[in-house]
């Protein structure tokens, strides 16, 4: 478990960098955020989906596993 927080850590990483350069911080923090408190998106911005730290369930986004949550949680998204 500890190494899959690790891996996903370093992919939010990644993925908060890229938002930066691109200018997607309002979405994807946004995102993030209703990730954290269970609420449902219909659609996820497409760098989430690129990320690899979601999957698609019923039509709606949500994370990949457990490891996935506490990593974004862990970096205080």
């Amino acid at each position: 478990m500890t190494a899959r927080i690790s891996f996903y850590k370093t992919r939010i990483q990644r993925l908060l960098d890229k938002e930066k350069r691109e200018g997607l911080s309002k979405e994807c923090r946004g995102f993030a955020t209703s990730l954290q408190t269970g609420d449902v998106w219909a659609l996820a911005p497409d760098v989430w989906i690129a990320s690899g730290l979601l999957v698609i369930k019923d039509g709606f986004p949500e994370l990949l596993c457990p490891a996935a949550q506490k990593a974004i949680y862990d970096c205080s998204i």
